[in-house]
């Protein structure tokens, strides 16, 4: 008891040096623990945000096969074939299937599926019941001329309309069914449900496909996204044994592996710059602790030898410090944890998803409150005493000891991220060592600060010399002499500045990736592609601005996006009008506007214009002739527009007939060339190829030179047209189409020592161009490192010269304030699959948002734990003694004042010159690992 008495008084006589230690305490451990497990949390919130963001087939899977004559059994056969690769994932399995059938109108697509009521909106009526109804979608409806009530044979049944439907655009269950979603796929014009008995009524058995959607649970899929990567990997399995006990083919296709992998490197990416607050603050409270803790210990110098005078034993005085230290701790460490929970519970009550304690925050705490109990014991028992005779040269040595291991450190962390581990293509690729860079940096800056302040400090003691009397140059020389005092106000102070500069620098490095990163994805605000369209045909001439609302369409620029190779080396090749596209409302300007010369070739068509052809028909015997006409539109995207058949003459003509005139306009921009190819059967007695004989020649009025006959066979001929000198030879290429300009990006320049003038031989869609390098600029969008930019029109205008096949304009890239409402009128009107890329999704999936709420919470709790700390490490003051032999010097109090004063200043600005130049490392790193995250996302 005698022991217990002594324990109490002791802590009542520096109960307020105890209770703000416990506050720091307190204090620390909320801040570690509460970063820590926001971590997760804040993960989860964006994960869901982009999921939601995803397409249908980006977020589940589908199995296809043909239907068995038994479906029940084939139904329970397949779930259970999937059951094993499913196993703990939480997901739905539904069941469709689907026939094209003839109707009225031309194809109609039959589908049964119990889900679509839940995901769908009924417009009117009811959905089918009986074997001889149907619900149609409203728009194929209206194109029909149906409604509820009327009868329409579909197939081999006639059904009664029940009702109209619209489906819910954003249902991941649809799995992007051009069908549902566009009302058309293929042949087939409107999705009409049916019941498994209408459609065995209406559709043999062999037309009829039956498929299963599984759809993750979108909060699984953002929480636990190694569970759906690791399905992802047995469902094919599952699948290959399904398939063998099929009489037909099984098809597994779904990309919701693929988006839980990007979760999954995002995530990595997100936790190695969250180590960074995390890392940062728990070294600030604990520097802070531990000064605070030395502070009491210092004051309790002449109570501890008192006290050993009156009996009092070492062992006694240690056990009373670590009871003491045990309390402090431990209450410390639980009000913190109650502050963390508080704050948890008050997200959930506005709405958040709330900080909820998990299992690990309880070994968590557990781990904080012995790294506290043992810093606050360690500092209280060890003995305090003033090193009043301690050496400038023996203080600088003690500082130096731990500051140069932690500067090889932050070398060791730092260069291998920046030079190579940062150059992966993702944050799970990356080193370990990279992806603790940027808090090892600062960390280890921090700590080799009072070292680095070192010379600082010298340079003050020289300026301050300089000055008359003792005033200037005392408080320089009392840092200088003590600087391993004033080493943890210095490290706390560099902590507070680098944790504040790597958030100001990784939230502008994180900013300028994610621009980066949508450029290289959109081009522009949004993307549509048709990965189903490679050279312009008549069928199949690339995508048109057409099918965006009238308002969007002008925003559009056509673009060609292909792979190629240069000197064995793969590169990505974009070409579009990059003026106009510069000229984008939303959209940058870039670097390659003005840096390409656009097509000179062909005839100028200042306005929309009308081409007129004469031509001799084929004589008698002769296959008939098709003419089209090559052009090029306002935004250098080529065209090829049929003018008409010309027939030969009959046998029994012996003179051919009067010419005859085709008619067509054209949009403004070029017309390069005339084609023509002979088509039908090779008469048996007839000449394989027609002459073709143009009588004339004009486009818009303006009358162009007649060329000399031509021999078409089946292979096109093509005739380039020139202003002025009228059609060239049918094999010559226009001067300099072989040649074209290029722009090529840093990486593939400095991989080809490639320069502005140099000419590469570029192998493009099957035929080989000699380009000359115009322009080296930093990036090309659309694109990931390692592409080349060419004009589209000249592109065009080459390929129709050289007569090779003419690439077509398969992606639209749109410059529009409305992004989403946009994407989702261009997926609903298209009548194909198209691929739609979005800025606002690309900011979404990157999951940048956490990281930098991390990095701000972690930047403004070291900035209040760092004047906190420095004034626990201020506490301790020049004795009595020294007091007054400083005022028998002359200095009075307010000169004393102003030497702490600028003490203090001394101590902050030696950390902020060490913890700006850390912050901006770490954001440094930051910016190369985000960099190297998302450098594989336009491939």
């Amino acid at each position: 008891m005698h022991h217990v008495g002594l324990a109490v008084a002791r802590a009542r006589a520096r109960r307020r040096g105890l209770l703000a230690l416990g506050v720091l305490v307190a204090g620390s451990a909320a801040a570690v623990l509460g970063l820590s497990l926001a971590v997760d949390p804040l993960l989860d919130d964006a994960a869901r945000v982009a999921v939601t963001a995803r397409h249908g087939e980006e977020v589940a899977w589908r199995v296809e096969t043909g239907i068995a004559a038994d479906p029940v059994a084939q139904d329970a056969r397949v779930r259970d074939g999937l059951r094993p690769a499913l196993a703990g994932l939480d997901a739905t399995v539904e069941r469709s299937l689907r026939a094209d059938v003839d109707a009225p109108r031309g194809i109609a697509g039959l589908l049964v599926d119990p889900g679509a009521p839940e995901r769908s909106t009924l417009a009117a009526g009811a959905w089918p019941a009986a074997a001889d109804e149907v619900t149609v979608d409203a728009r194929a409806a209206e194109a029909a001329g149906l409604a509820p009530g009327d009868r329409v044979r579909l197939g081999g049944a006639e059904f009664v309309v029940t009702g109209l439907w619209s489906p819910e655009v954003g249902s991941p269950a649809w799995f992007g069914d051009p069908l549902v979603l566009a009302a058309r796929e293929g042949d087939a014009e409107g999705a009409y449900l049916v019941t498994a008995e209408g459609l065995a009524a209406t559709a043999p058995l062999s037309g009829v496909r039956a498929r299963w959607t599984i759809v993750p649970d979108a909060a699984a899929l953002a929480a636990r996204p190694e569970r759906v990567r690791a399905t992802d990997g047995a469902l094919p399995v599952a699948v290959s044994r399904i398939a063998a006990d099929s009489a037909v083919g099984v098809t597994l296709a779904g990309g919701a592996g693929a988006t839980a992998a990007a979760l999954l490197d995002q995530r990595a990416l997100v936790r190695s710059v969250a180590a960074i607050p995390v890392l940062l603050v728990a070294l600030a409270g604990g520097i802070a602790v531990l000064t605070a803790a030395r502070s009491v210990a210092t004051a309790r110098s002449r109570e501890r030898e008192l006290m050993r005078a009156r009996g009092a034993s070492r062992a006694v005085l240690a056990a009373s410090d670590v009871a003491e230290a045990v309390v402090v701790g431990l209450l410390g460490v639980t009000a913190g944890a109650l502050g963390v929970a508080a704050a948890s519970g008050l997200a959930v009550g506005v709405g958040g998803s709330g900080w909820a304690l998990p299992a690990a925050a309880v070994p968590l705490a557990g781990g904080i409150a012995l790294v506290a109990v043992g810093l606050v014991a360690v500092a209280l028992a060890a003995p305090a005493r003033e090193r009043v005779r301690e050496t400038a040269r023996l203080a600088a040595l003690r500082v130096l000891t731990p500051a140069l291991p932690a500067v090889a450190l932050a070398l060791v962390a730092i260069v291998p991220a920046l030079a190579g581990a940062a150059a992966a293509s993702s944050a799970s690729g990356a080193a370990p060592a990279a992806l603790l860079a940027p808090a090892l940096a600062v960390a280890a800056v921090a700590v080799a600060a009072p070292a680095l302040a070192i010379p600082l400090l010298a340079l003050a003691d020289r300026l301050a010399a300089r000055r008359p009397g003792l005033s200037p140059v005392l408080p320089v020389r009392r840092v200088g002499r003590r600087v391993d005092a004033a080493a943890a106000g210095i490290v706390l102070v560099a902590i507070a500045a680098g944790a504040v500069t790597a958030a100001l620098g990784s939230a502008a490095a994180l900013g300028a990736a994610q621009e980066t990163a949508r450029a290289r994805v959109v081009g522009s605000d949004l993307r549509v592609s048709d990965p189903s369209t490679v050279f312009v045909d008549a069928g199949r001439p690339g995508l048109d601005a057409a099918l965006l609302p009238g308002d969007a369409a002008a925003g559009a620029v056509p673009v060609v996006r292909a792979g190629g190779s240069v000197a064995g080396l793969d590169v990505a090749v974009v070409a579009a009008d990059w003026d106009r596209l510069a000229g984008l409302p939303g959209v940058d300007g870039w670097a390659i506007a003005g840096a390409l010369p656009p097509a000179s070739s062909g005839v100028a068509l200042s306005s929309p214009a009308t081409l007129e052809v004469r031509v001799d028909p084929p004589p008698a015997g002769a296959r008939d002739l098709e003419l089209s006409a090559w052009s090029l539109d306002g935004s250098g995207a080529a065209h090829r527009t049929v003018l008409g058949v010309v027939a030969a003459a009959p046998p029994d003509v012996a003179a051919l007939g009067d010419p005859v005139v085709l008619e067509a306009d054209l949009p403004a921009g070029r017309l390069l060339a005339l084609e023509a190819h002979a088509i039908g059967a090779v008469p048996d007695d007839g000449p394989a190829d027609s002459p073709v004989v143009l009588g004339g020649l004009s486009v818009a009025g303006r009358e162009l030179a007649t060329p000399a006959p031509l021999e078409a066979g089946s292979e096109p001929v093509r005739v380039p047209l020139a202003d002025g000198s009228g059609p060239g030879a049918a094999s010559g290429a226009a001067t300099g189409a072989d040649r074209l300009g290029a722009v090529l990006d840093r990486t593939l320049a400095a991989r080809l020592d490639a320069r502005p003038g140099s000419t590469l031989t570029l192998a493009l869609l099957g035929s080989s161009r000699t380009v000359e390098v115009r322009s080296v600029v930093d990036a090309i969008p659309g694109t990931a490192r390692g592409a080349i930019a060419l004009d589209l029109g000249a592109l065009g205008a080459a390929a129709v010269a050289t007569g090779s096949p003419v690439p077509a304009a398969a992606e639209l890239w749109v410059g529009t304030d409305r992004v989403d409402a946009l994407a989702a009128a261009v997926r609903a009107a298209s009548p194909t699959r198209l691929e739609i890329a979005t800025a606002p999704g690309v900011a979404r999936d990157t999951l940048h948002a956490p990281a930098l709420v991390l990095l701000g919470l972690g930047a403004v709790l070291a900035a209040v734990l760092a004047p906190l700390g420095l004034r626990a490490a201020g506490g301790r003051r020049e004795s009595a003694t020294a007091a007054r032999a400083l005022r028998s010097f002359g200095l009075d109090r307010v000169a004393a004042r102003r030497g702490r004063a600028l003490e203090t200043a001394l101590v902050v600005g030696s950390g902020i010159v060490a913890g700006i130049p850390a912050g901006l490392a770490a954001a440094a790193v930051v910016a190369a690992l985000v960099g190297a995250a998302l450098a594989g996302v336009g491939r």
